[in-house]
This record gives structure tokens, C-alpha cells and sequence, in this order.
């Protein structure tokens, strides 16, 4: 009677194992929320961000190596910019005179494969025993 409680339990305790671990891997990998906050998009969604703060009527899209990608006028509260390929992007307004208000921040990241597990080796550490 024993042996049988006990096969019993270890047989509930596998299958909950199985359940959970598969839930884990089964489910959808993150995706940015539908504001971009931050200015980060996935490869192939429509990049739209607003002008940077001190905006001229001109903007220029420049890559990670100083390169102008793209450039147009301001003529909305938005800057349309379409589908961009996957790399880190400042989107500048006018020239260099306001190097900290005059520029906005794009990232562009590869979709992820596969969600990442509980056992995943990256975390995140915000710092924020003391509050």
C-alpha cells in the first residue's frame, strides 16, 4: 500500500513537470508593446517615431556608422520611416548644434527563434535593493 502512494505522488509530481516545462517552452517569444516605448521594433515592422525634441523642418536617418540612410521634411507628428533592416539608428533633426535634443534613438531587432526558458542564462538587474 505504501509502494502504491508513493508511485502515485512521484507519477503526479513527473506529469506537473511535464506540464510546466512545456508550458515554459511553448509559449510565444516577446514582442515589443504596440507604443514602441524605447523606439524598439522588430525586423519588418513599419518604423514611425515621433521628431526628436528640438526638431527642424528637416531629419536625417543616420546608421550606426555615421552613414545617412534616409532623409525628408517634417510634416507631421510622426516620421514614417517603413520597414528598416535590423541595426541600431538615429534619426537627427537639422544639423549637429543640439547634439542631445535634436536626435532620436532607433533599434531594430531580429525576431526571437524561440522563447526563452526559466533556466535562460540572461536576466536583468535593475539595482533597486534599497528601495
Amino acid at each position: 500500500m505504501f509502494k502504491s502512494r508513493l508511485l502515485t505522488r512521484y507519477h503526479t509530481i513527473a506529469t506537473a513537470l511535464i506540464l510546466i516545462l512545456t508550458r515554459l517552452t511553448s509559449a510565444e517569444p516577446p514582442k515589443p508593446l504596440p507604443n514602441h516605448p524605447g523606439n524598439v521594433f522588430i525586423e519588418g515592422e513599419p518604423v514611425s517615431v515621433e521628431p526628436p525634441q528640438a526638431h527642424t523642418e528637416t531629419w536625417r536617418l543616420v546608421d550606426y556608422d555615421g552613414r545617412t540612410i534616409r532623409s525628408g521634411q517634417i510634416t507631421a507628428d510622426r516620421i514614417a520611416l517603413g520597414p528598416l533592416p535590423i541595426g541600431w539608428y538615429e534619426l537627427v533633426s537639422g544639423d549637429d548644434s543640439a547634439p542631445l535634443t535634436n536626435r532620436r534613438s532607433i533599434a531594430v531587432l531580429a525576431p526571437l527563434k524561440q522563447s526563452p526558458t526559466a533556466s535562460s542564462p540572461i536576466a536583468m538587474d535593475v539595482a533597486m535593493a534599497w528601495f
